[in-house]
């Protein structure tokens, strides 16, 4: 139950939908960079909490009061620091680092990968007013303004394919309180 997602801490929820390679080599490195109330923390073995208590880390003090923009720049600290471990250890695989944080107001995702060559795990995101079921089949109904509902997937979940929006290689998405929702490219 301890390597379960998502991970908890305070009104921060985590998870993860992939994997860090040859984790082994940058474990150490990674627990020893934690101050203390992150690194205790710690309760399973999975890359993933381990990845989390790396995250609120980077937001460190900003815990108390942050903004959309310190969630983005912790997660791509985050993603950078791992990437930069990776390297520095001479890691032989890629990692997928399709991680999502939700303070329950605002939704950051990112899917990455560490390869230049191989896709990470597919996400993606549709939005509308409701989603209705009609003749059987589930879809979102369309809204004039602004959405009222978004739902972020490993693969579409309704009939209409075309109503979902694939998150590029290497891209973050945040959804605001108010349903707003930023791309921003990672590089």
């Amino acid at each position: 139950e301890l390597n379960c997602h998502p991970f908890q801490y305070e009104q921060f929820l985590w998870m993860h939908n992939g994997y860090i390679s040859e984790f082994q080599k940058i474990k150490r490195i990674l627990r020893e960079s934690l101050d203390s109330q992150f690194y205790d923390l710690i309760q399973g073995t999975t890359d993933s909490e381990h990845a989390f208590a790396l995250f609120l880390n980077f937001l460190g003090n900003q815990i108390a009061s942050y903004s959309t923009n310190d969630l983005s720049d912790a997660l791509i600290a985050t993603i950078d620091q791992i990437s930069g471990w990776q390297r520095e250890q001479k890691a032989t695989d890629h990692s997928h680092l399709n991680f999502a944080i939700s303070d329950g107001n605002t939704i950051v995702v990112s899917r990455y990968t560490t390869s230049t060559e191989v896709e990470p795990p597919t996400l993606y995101y549709s939005s509308g007013d409701r989603v209705e079921v009609r003749e059987g089949k589930y879809n979102f109904v369309p809204t004039k303004k602004r959405a009222n509902a978004i739902i972020i997937a490993s693969e579409p979940l309704t009939s209409e394919r075309a109503n979902w929006t694939r998150i590029p290689k290497n891209h973050l998405i945040i959804i605001t309180p108010e349903l707003h929702i930023h791309q921003v490219r990672m590089d």
